[in-house]
């Protein structure tokens, strides 16, 4: 008796979806690709969801359009990401004399940039790179200074910032106040 293997799948990044869209509508999207609504968050101001396509439909999901009513929505696939944070407020260079694309051309020499934004007026910027277990450059950058078209800049990682506990707040101080009473 013969068994059947599971099909590699690929995961993809769905974004661009309009609020307060079902669970439902989004995997119906994905159905005639043979995919599976893997994560969906909805309650957030920009709803996004994880689909596994299966690798035969995964080139012919790249290409395609989707849609949920008129809005088009973004479909890629999702990749881990490296995050670096852009300074030149400590050095002599000036992060905002340079444009994104000449910031996107100069990183592009050691990996796949994924996202640049700069901070107008400010100095400093972000940087999204794809990691790749093939190339440690990208995974270098990170404290090093980088001269970029005569501009100085200071390479660091981004710090993931940890949601805090709220303590206190008015729900706590009218539960004292009525104590008191």
């Amino acid at each position: 008796m013969a068994t059947e293997e599971a099909p590699t799948m690929v995961d993809f990044h769905v974004t661009g979806i309009p609020k307060s869209t079902e669970r439902s509508v989004v995997q119906e999207i994905f159905d005639s690709y043979g995919g599976k609504l893997r994560f969906y968050k909805e309650k957030v101001n920009k709803p996004f969801a994880f689909v596994d396509i299966p690798e035969d439909k995964a080139a012919e999901a790249d290409d395609a359009e989707f849609k949920i009513g008129e809005e088009v929505i973004a479909v890629s696939r999702a990749f881990k990401a490296i995050k670096y944070f852009l300074d030149s407020r400590e050095t002599d260079g000036d992060l905002n004399s340079l444009t994104e694309e000449q910031l996107t051309t100069y990183f592009s020499q050691f990996g796949e940039v994924a996202e640049v934004k700069t901070v107008e007026e400010k100095g400093f910027g972000f940087l999204k790179m794809k990691k790749d277990p093939d190339n440690m450059e990208v995974e270098t950058l990170a404290f090093n200074l980088h001269t970029i078209e005569g501009q100085v800049i200071n390479v660091k990682e981004s710090e993931v910032r940890r949601k805090r506990k709220r303590k206190g707040g008015k729900f706590r101080r009218n539960k004292r106040q009525n104590r008191e009473n």
